[in-house]
């Protein structure tokens, strides 16, 4: 009797993990149907297949797959000892049924799935000859089941890629990542191959161990070489894709922030819609309540139930979460075609077969991404749904915002969006639409179902109370003194809460009321509610009434036209830009100084300034009162759109004039850092919007006479260039453009030569090869006028005067040191731009005497602890020496020791905030922290604020927080000052500090500042670092990917691709081809360095994975040789 045959354990289990693997991929009727399969029930199923498309006309011969039967068989035999009691063994052969079956309705696909399943024919052959007597021996079971593990990955590959929605469309974009991974299991099972002869006539145990560890440790690095370059490959084309589409993501995020610190201000107010019935149904992965419209009254808090419910659904990662917010603050939130972009890239970001298919139907076929692409794309996209995930969840929220044309549309989609996904098995798609209970177009389809806020009023109240309860528990400390206590606040907050009938805002207004209101008895506390409308036009009169009250006509039309801004501009302005777009309201191109900022606080609480210093109204009900025929203060928007597009041409007129080399240069310099010119870049950006809004208004008004009167003046100052034949047709395009030739040839000319810039994101003047600080010359387009915008911010500014120096910064009075003696009319030496940023404290250490001064008595870390920034108003006659000598007398503040002050941190009655105290310390983390609206302007014993002591010490780091987070300038007497301080802190060499340190949001607030377009030092200094999410965010900002040699860099690493080149950068190296290729006609790939091409300096710094880099680098060098 023989013996019982021995069997690895080993070997066992990784069978039993390759069956389970396949197993877990299949559907419960696919895997029921194949599980008794036998091989000759594959071979008749092939000849069925084969009939079926014979009868067709499209005859495939099947033949082809007998070598593959026939190893099978043969490997059959070799493994039954390790499948012996198992249902494993068919496994080997039965899903070539299924594959088979499925791929021939597609006879292109069923053609490279044949060709990859005969490739498996070829290492399977060896078994024909195989020695069953082997069979016993563990290592070569070891080696038989991984066979069976890499035919089973085959396997599951083909399934899934015949099985997954939409997979015919999909196949052609998709095909070459599953070539690549079929490509890889052949290898693996060709080594295992030779390795199971080498196991037979291994000499010893170990020998043919250590064979199997070696064979082991390639097979898994070549599995991770193939995951990170598909990896790679994905990312190029996904930020190629975004480019493609123009999509500014950061729109939403910035919305999504706003709602986000509007919930800060109610923790756990809005749990209770995670509970209620329809909406937990919903976010349930199945296929119930499919469409629910959640409807609700204006300022019922719809977009932070739609936040808690994002939240709580993508805490959970059970399902892939899609989100548009729409408001009127940012107009392309509303757009149709933005949102079906916004939607496209949060669907395809995790899914690389979809990214593959969106780049070849976008980028490789060229394709406009119009209305009728996106929604075909989508259409593919939600029927093949996501790999990760089997439900997708999609929130959309302010539809009620959208111009009703737009509703109808937005609606549409997503019923198609989710009728697509269930005509699908591999994918659930479910909607969640917010808006009034007035919202357009939502119909009444079988598959929808409405959620009313009205019938949660319970919910909404005590949400309400308990939102109402936190607010006026800060409070109770000042109300205190009128006898109110807690339970006075209880029952107070349980009122207000009933007579906002499931309003949020009006429980908001009503607590806004008791907090800047005064109050002398208690009564008039407790009976607010009662006593203030419950309208919200109602409540909005009143308190426009208040602000207007005892106000001339001058100042009512100033509040109007700050109201205007916010209600119509084409985005929110920040306080910087607000300030300036106010001063050329004025139609004033002379302007000599920007209007106050305590303007803003006049129009609260109707106004309402965020995180990033832009202003809004507090709800989207106060733009529609404004706009109503009731309103005491009526927004005509036609009458609104003048006045903007006034403001922005008389801006551009005004930069016209400044930005001219003729013009004083320390004029210049004092204007734009003072703030004035900061609504050039918005201007630059809107002024052709404004132009074909204003051409569509009805009636021929004075203001738009106006507006086009400096237009027209505008365009003839540019002498705009001929836009050629491909011009004239874009313009021919447009109605709007046509109708400006009857204002001015040159205003068309103009008109047509932008729009077709902005279609072609194509810049004439700011690509150019030579990069130059000095301005253009001759101002001909808008693209050379924001150029020298732009240099006139970056310029470093000139040689100083000492006591130019001391007016720059105003004085710390209680703080007492002195200068010394020193010839006011001796120049300070100005440091290096070496010495900025990062690099500036380094050089204060040096101990480097002033001019004129004995190097022992004066050093420049000793007395230079003040910016030597810019030309001060003494220097250019705009004020007296004699006030700037007095201005010097007082600047007392520039040798200070922590110690003394923190001695004094409690005299004059005034406690340091804890964000001096950061400032102090350079705790630029706490500083971070303690950034409140509150207290960044106060002031502490020393009567200085935290910006004037960061500004002293030259902390740079601190400046940049400071401004950033909006901190307001205005009690700054010299403006030019404070914009000298924050010129020196954007300098370019922080930027570029910034790039190589991979530091994103640095960067990205300092090219906000500069308002870069280009700067190839900081992108070589990212490509240096390999820090990849800079590198995007300086190319998407228009930066060249592949610039010229700069003079300035080692010649070695003069270009960014030169920087990233043997240093094992891929996605760089990628990202830098795919934009260098798709952006710029210029000899790129096929330009020598040394006499080398870029591809063979890869070959021979040989640096980490430098074939990689060889090989992508000369196939782009073949693919630009070809075009």
């Amino acid at each position: 009797m023989p013996l019982k045959a021995t069997v690895s354990l080993d070997a066992r289990r990784v069978i039993k993990a390759a069956f389970q693997d396949l197993e877990r991929a299949l559907s419960t009727s696919d895997r029921v149907d194949l599980k008794d399969t036998t091989l000759d029930n594959v071979r008749q199923a092939a000849i069925q297949v084969q009939d079926e498309l014979k009868a067709r006309g499209e005859f495939r011969n099947i033949r082809r797959l007998t070598p593959l039967f026939d190893g099978l068989q043969y490997y059959s035999k070799s493994i039954e000892v390790l499948c012996n009691g198992t249902p494993y063994l068919p496994w080997i052969w039965a899903p070539i049924k299924l594959v088979l079956k499925v791929a021939s309705d597609y006879v292109e696909a069923f053609e490279k799935i044949m060709k990859a399943y005969s490739r498996i024919a070829e290492p399977l052959a060896r078994f024909a000859m195989f020695d069953r007597t082997y069979t016993n021996n563990k290592d070569v079971q070891q080696t038989l089941a991984i066979f069976y593990s890499d035919i089973l990955k085959f396997h599951k590959e083909a399934y899934q890629f015949v099985r997954r929605g939409s997979w015919k469309l999909l196949f052609l974009s998709s095909w070459g990542r599953f070539q690549r991974r079929f490509d890889g299991i052949i290898e693996d099972l060709k080594a295992h191959e030779d390795l199971i002869d080498k196991t037979i006539n291994a000499v010893d145990v170990i020998e043919a161990k250590q064979m199997r560890d070696k064979l082991d440790a390639w097979r898994k690095e070549a599995l991770e070489k193939l995951e990170k370059e598909d990896q790679e490959r994905t990312v190029a084309q996904f930020h190629a894709v975004v480019g493609w589409l123009k999509m500014d993501e950061s729109v939403q995020l910035k919305i999504v922030e706003a709602i986000a610190s509007e919930a800060e201000k109610s923790p756990g107010t809005c749990s209770w819609i995670l509970r209620q019935p329809e909406i937990q149904s919903w976010m349930r992965d199945n296929r119930d309540n499919a469409f629910i419209v959640l409807r609700g009254r204006p300022g019922s808090g719809k977009s932070v139930l739609a936040s808690q419910v994002i939240n709580f659904l993508r805490s959970s990662d059970r399902s892939l979460v899609i989100s548009h917010f729409c408001t009127y603050s940012y107009e392309e939130s509303l757009d149709y075609e933005k949102i079906l972009r916004s939607v496209l890239i949060q669907l395809i970001r995790l899914n690389a077969d979809l990214v593959a298919h969106v780049y070849e139907v976008l980028i490789l076929k060229k394709k406009l991404p119009s209305s009728q692409v996106l929604e075909g794309l989508l259409r593919v996209i939600f029927e093949a749904g996501s790999e990760q995930h089997y439900v997708i969840h999609l929130i959309l929220d302010g539809i009620d915002e959208c111009p009703k044309a737009t509703q109808t549309k937005v609606v549409k989609m997503l019923e198609r969006a989710v009728s697509a996904s269930s005509s699908s098995d591999s994918t659930v798609c479910k909607v969640l639409l917010l808006g009034r209970d007035s919202v357009a177009a939502t119909g009444k389809g079988k598959a929808k179902k409405t959620v009313s806020l009205s019938d949660e009023k319970s919910n909404l109240t005590e949400a309400i109370e308990c939102y109402a309860a936190q607010r006026l528990g800060s409070l109770l400390p000042r109300f205190s003194e009128m006898k109110i206590d807690n339970e006075d606040i209880k029952i107070l907050g349980r009122r207000i809460a009933t007579k906002a009938d499931g309003m949020f805002l009006w429980a908001r207004l009503v607590l806004e009321y008791l907090d800047r209101n005064f109050f002398f008895i208690r009564e008039e506390v407790l009976g607010a509610a009662d006593a203030l409308p419950q309208e919200l036009k109602d409540f909005y009169r009143q308190i426009l009434s208040r602000v207007t009250s005892g106000r001339n006509n001058l100042t009512t039309h100033r509040i109007k036209l700050m109201l205007g801004w916010i209600a119509f501009a084409e985005r929110p302005l920040r306080k910087a830009e607000f300030r300036s777009a106010l001063a050329f309201s004025s139609g004033d191109r002379d302007v000599k100084e920007l209007v106050p900022s305590y303007l803003f606080d006049e129009c609260k609480p109707l106004i309402e300034e965020r995180r990033d210093s832009t202003f809004a109204f507090i709800h989207v009900s106060v733009k529609e009162y404004l706009q109503s025929p009731g309103s005491i203060m009526f927004l005509k928007q036609h009458d609104v759109i003048c006045e903007h597009g006034t403001a922005a041409i008389t801006c551009l007129l005004s930069g016209l004039q400044v930005y001219k080399p003729s013009f004083s240069k320390d004029l210049r310099l004092l204007r734009t850092l003072s703030g004035i010119h900061g609504f050039h870049a918005y201007a630059t950006e809107h002024w052709l919007d404004y132009v074909l809004a204003i051409t569509e208004l009805p009636e021929d008004s004075a203001k738009k006479q106006e507006f086009f009167h400096l237009s027209v003046e505008f365009a003839k100052l540019l002498k705009p260039k001929g836009v050629g034949n491909h011009g004239e047709e874009s313009g021919a395009s447009d109605s709007r453009l046509i109708h400006l030739k009857s204002h001015s040839a040159e205003l068309y000319r103009l008109a047509v030569e932008t729009s077709l810039m902005r279609r072609t994101r194509y810049l004439p003047e700011c690509a150019q090869e030579d990069v130059s600080s000095n301005l253009v010359d001759d101002i001909t387009n808008l693209t050379a006028l924001l150029e020298n915008y732009q240099l006139t911010i970056q310029q470093p500014p000139p040689d100083l005067t000492i006591d130019a120096v001391s007016s720059v910064v105003r004085p710390l009075p209680a703080l007492q040191s002195h200068l010394p003696d020193v010839d006011s009319s001796t120049p300070v030496s100005q440091p290096t731009s070496d010495l900025v940023g990062t690099d500036f404290e380094a050089g204060l250490e040096r101990n480097t005497p002033l001019p004129g001064c004995d190097s022992g008595y004066m050093s420049f870390k000793q007395h230079m602890n003040f910016p030597d920034l810019a030309k001060t108003r003494s220097d250019i006659g705009l004020v007296s020496r004699d006030d700037s000598m007095k201005t010097s007398s007082r600047l007392s503040n520039i040798m200070v020791d922590d110690a003394d002050l923190s001695l004094h941190s409690q005299s004059k009655g005034k406690v340091r905030t804890p964000l001096m105290q950061a400032c102090i310390d350079k705790d630029y983390e706490a500083a971070e922290q303690a950034l409140r609206p509150e207290n960044m302007n106060l002031a502490d014993f020393t009567d200085s604020t935290p910006l004037q002591y960061a500004a002293t010490m030259l902390d740079f780091k601190m400046i940049v927080l400071l401004i950033a987070a909006g901190y307001d300038l205005s009690d700054f007497g010299d403006m030019s000052a404070v914009r000298s301080i924050q010129l020196r802190s954007m300098q370019l060499g922080t930027l570029r500090s910034a790039a190589g340190r991979g530091e994103l949001e640095s960067v990205e607030h300092i090219l906000g500042v500069l308002r870069l377009s280009d700067d190839p030092e900081s992108l070589v200094a990212a490509a240096m670092g390999g820090h990849i999410e800079v590198i995007q965010l300086l190319l998407n900002r228009g930066a060249n990917p592949d610039p010229p040699p700069i003079p300035s860099e080692t010649p070695e690493f003069s270009t960014p691709m030169l920087a990233a080149i043997g240093k094992g950068y891929i996605e760089v190296i990628m990202l830098l081809v795919m934009c260098s290729s798709s952006r710029h006609a210029r000899p790129g790939m096929r330009r020598k360095f040394g006499g080398e091409f870029y591809f063979e300096i890869a070959e021979r710094r040989k640096g980490p994975r430098w074939e990689d880099e060889f090989s992508i680098l000369k196939q782009a060098y073949l693919v630009q040789g070809e075009q």
